[in-house]
């Protein structure tokens, strides 16, 4: 469908458990449904997760995390920035929209 892939960026961190639960499985399945559609996604939320769960508290931090997920935005064709509440406000999905769009990467709005 396309050269290259998506990156899918959304917010995630919150002080509240449940909702960043609810954040994480949301941004699973919009990630699932742009694969149905042929995007190839990277939704490093999704990969995170998981990963950080083998990871100590002080290791688990946003700068760890944009250290591993910048890079891979720099190799992406188009970043998603999925509009779930608070996306606004989130540091994460600040950071790499203005990566994005240091490295002239296309960024699109979506909705849940």
């Amino acid at each position: 469908m396309n050269n290259g892939f998506t990156y899918l960026c959304a917010p995630y961190s919150h002080h509240n458990p449940q909702i960043r639960e609810l954040r994480y499985q949301m941004t699973n399945d919009f990630a699932a449904r742009l694969m149905r559609l042929g995007f190839v996604v990277f939704s490093p939320i999704s990969h995170s997760h998981e990963v950080a769960k083998y990871l100590d508290s002080d290791e688990n931090t946003h700068k760890l995390w944009m250290e591993q997920d910048l890079p891979l935005l720099e190799k992406a064709s188009r970043c998603i920035v999925l509009r779930l509440p608070g996306w606004e406000h989130s540091k994460g999905v600040t950071e790499e929209v203005s990566h994005a769009r240091k490295h002239n990467i296309p960024i699109e709005y979506m909705d849940y």
